[in-house]
């Protein structure tokens, strides 16, 4: 039943997305680049995150901080990897290498190979330990 909420809330934002950008640019094409601009910055926002939650949790093993037990260590590793991204931000730039092709490319690759390690599991696990602690 949740699953149908999410879908229908989903599909429900989408329209109001799209009938926002048609009554404020009536042209169809700039519908279109809206829509697609409003999906580009969702989904970079989406990557950025999991990478940072990717990186967190390198992060915090190698400082063994021992997460079985707290629901908190899905912020915390956000708040961690969102550090460890900021510095890697500053090493780009440092070496002169922080242009958005570069950049984009090399967060796509941290996410495919969170994406290959499985951290997707150990996201949607820790997303499920903090939603069981919240009533509704």
């Amino acid at each position: 039943m949740k699953r149908v909420i999410g879908a229908l809330f989903l599909l429900w934002t989408c329209v109001l997305i799209a009938a926002y950008y048609i009554v404020q640019k009536p042209g169809l094409l700039n519908v279109l680049s809206g829509l697609v601009d409003t999906v580009w910055t969702l989904l970079v926002a989406a990557i950025l995150l999991f990478n940072a939650y990717g990186l967190g949790r390198r992060a915090l093993n190698g400082l063994r901080f021992d997460h079985r037990e707290t629901v908190d260590h899905l912020l915390i590793a956000e708040g961690t990897g969102l550090g460890v991204l900021g510095l890697l931000g500053l090493f780009f730039a440092a070496i002169q290498l922080a242009n958005p092709v570069i950049l984009t490319i090399f967060q796509f690759l941290l996410a495919v190979l969170f994406l290959l390690q499985k951290d997707l599991n150990n996201l949607i696990v820790d997303i499920h330990r903090i939603l069981s602690y919240i009533q509704f």
